[in-house]
């Protein structure tokens, strides 16, 4: 029995040590230090989403689960490795006295391959000659996707668009890529899409390089795989085995063009918003269970305290009475705030307590009575410390109901 306790009680600080440290590391990828805003119940949403994220992908055979490997695969006559801070070197101006600040920016970040806690980022790099593309992917954490705290990290992501003078570059299989006009001075192309606003593409060319030299670079894109591997996937994206160059498009065809491109966009950002309100909804219901169910675990702990009370009784545990009701607290208190350091020590405490007064009872039940109670008894021996025990022939009557018996000697 005390064994049983007391793998339940470590296995329990154990498991509750585990999910503590990764709801902490859920919140800082939200953005929220502190868990701020973060419930356990957005947190739980977060798992399944993070667990749906992993296997979505690798569900359907033959898509890949990396980034890097939904990335192009190297156009004929191209070699590809990893990207290194001098690739874009080349793109800037050549002298940066007067060039755009945010644009510089957004050219320099295409350099950068580290990433923050939770985030994924492939950036590769295809040489041929002096010509270099380099192509970026920025996948961000399930958790600001399924977490009501992370909504305003959800609404920046959402919100990122063109930055200087965007126009409609080509729709890949559904994907509708955009080119940012880089201001004067920049010697090259920059273009932006992105899968549910969690994963950003990046692409930066050479500027002499035209809109044909590039579709080879999109043909081999993964779509769909990259749709797969987000939270809010579109439905259909990367099935369609069509690209629309909008500058091979005449008049007519462009203006139609145009006009789907505007009306995906519109779809999106009302999917969007309609998602924000259901997130919120849900929320609210979830804040307004927030008292009850604390409520409920602070009643259960309570009246397992009171029950081991009334086994135990209230003087004679290992703790006096004072220092066990400042425990019981302190672990209610814990178990609310998610603390599962302080919780395993104050249940160690009630534990250690526990298992003492455990001890002490089974010790008072298999002790002797002292007295010829039965066919046995303890006397002092005549050989100093030794004990001798006299085993006789044990005389019972009965009388009103009572049992007595006296013990005969049968000898030493």
């Amino acid at each position: 029995m005390l064994r049983l306790i007391g793998f339940f009680v470590m296995f329990s600080a154990t498991a509750g040590g585990a999910v503590y440290f990764d709801y902490k590391m859920s919140a800082k990828w939200s953005g929220r230090e502190e868990a701020e805003g973060l419930t356990f119940t957005e947190y739980v949403s977060g798992i399944s989403g993070r667990l749906a994220g992993l296997t979505g992908s690798a569900a359907a055979a033959g898509m890949p689960t990396r980034l890097a490997d939904m990335l192009p695969k190297p156009p004929e006559g191209w070699t590809v490795r990893l990207t290194e801070a001098a690739d874009v070197e080349g793109f800037l101006p050549k002298s940066s006295k007067k060039a755009d600040k945010k644009a510089v920016a957004a050219v320099s970040q295409m350099g950068k391959t580290d990433a923050d806690s939770g985030t994924e980022v492939a950036a590769l790099t295809y040489e041929k000659g002096d010509r270099k593309v380099v192509i970026k992917a920025v996948r961000y954490p399930n958790v600001i996707f399924t977490s009501f705290a992370s909504m305003e990290q959800r609404s920046e992501l959402q919100a990122t668009t063109a930055q200087f003078r965007g126009t409609e570059f080509m729709t890949v299989r559904g994907l509708d890529v955009t080119e940012d006009l880089l201001p004067e001075g920049f010697r090259g192309r920059y273009f932006l899409a992105d899968f549910g606003a969690q994963i950003h593409l990046r692409v930066l060319a050479p500027k002499r390089m035209t809109d044909q030299d590039l579709v080879p670079f999109f043909e081999t894109l993964h779509v769909k795989a990259l749709n797969a591997g987000v939270i809010e996937k579109v439905e259909g994206l990367g099935d369609v085995p069509v690209i629309v160059v909008a500058s091979a498009l005449d008049d007519a065809g462009r203006e139609a063009y145009l006009s789907d491109v505007a009306a995906r966009a519109a779809e999106e950002a009302m999917r969007q918003d309609a998602a924000r309100d259901a997130a919120k909804a849900e929320a609210e219901a979830q804040e307004a269970g927030v008292a009850t169910a604390e409520g409920s675990t602070a009643a259960g702990i309570g009246s397992l305290f009171s029950g081991l009370e009334s086994l135990f009784g209230k003087e004679e545990a290992g703790l006096s009475v004072e220092d066990r009701r400042h425990h019981e607290a302190a672990l209610i208190e814990a178990t609310k705030s998610g603390d599962a350091a302080a919780a395993a020590l104050h249940a160690g405490a009630l534990y250690g307590a526990i298992a003492e007064e455990l001890g002490k009872t089974e010790m008072k039940a298999a002790a002797p009575s002292g007295s010829s109670g039965g066919g046995f008894a303890l006397t002092a021996g005549s050989s100093g410390s030794k004990t001798k025990i006299k085993v006789g022939i044990g005389n019972c009557t009965e009388k009103g109901g009572v049992k007595s018996c006296s013990v005969e000697n049968a000898g030493d």
